[in-house]
């Protein structure tokens, strides 16, 4: 049996995990005609980056003392046209700390070694950017 089934359902096509039953109901992106009553594939493969970078920063979060409580990261992405395809995901990494340079480095390595991320940097342009949270 395979892990996720993708099929149309009720004029909606609809993401299932296996496993567990939960769905998700996704839209064709908005820049291709989409009415944006659901996540898009295009949104879906950001946020998978997205995700991705969380697991793979969970461990340098807690040694520095960094509550993922309190962290978040925005996502946002640009399609292209012709061809269609997506041309780039701009990632805002806000923490409650500031984070110096040696911090940022460390997640940064971190995000390097995430799996979807290293499938995505060759061929989509991936902007990362550090923020701190404000009061």
């Amino acid at each position: 049996m395979s892990a996720i089934s993708v099929f149309f359902e009720k004029d909606k096509y609809t993401i299932s995990h296996n496993k567990s039953g939960t769905k998700i109901i996704t839209d064709t992106p908005i820049e291709y005609g989409g009415n944006g009553f659901s996540f898009s594939s295009t949104d879906l493969l950001a946020a998978s980056l997205t995700n991705c970078i969380f697991t793979s920063i969970d461990k340098i979060l807690v040694r520095e003392g960094i509550s993922k409580e309190d962290l978040r990261i925005n996502v946002d992405k640009k399609l292209l046209q012709n061809p269609k395809r997506l041309e780039s995901i701009s990632l805002v990494i806000i923490s409650p700390i500031l984070l110096n340079d040696v911090q940022k480095k460390k997640v940064t390595n971190a995000i390097n070694v995430c799996p979807v991320y290293k499938c995505l940097k060759d061929g989509t342009n991936i902007i990362i950017n550090f923020e701190q949270a404000k009061k």
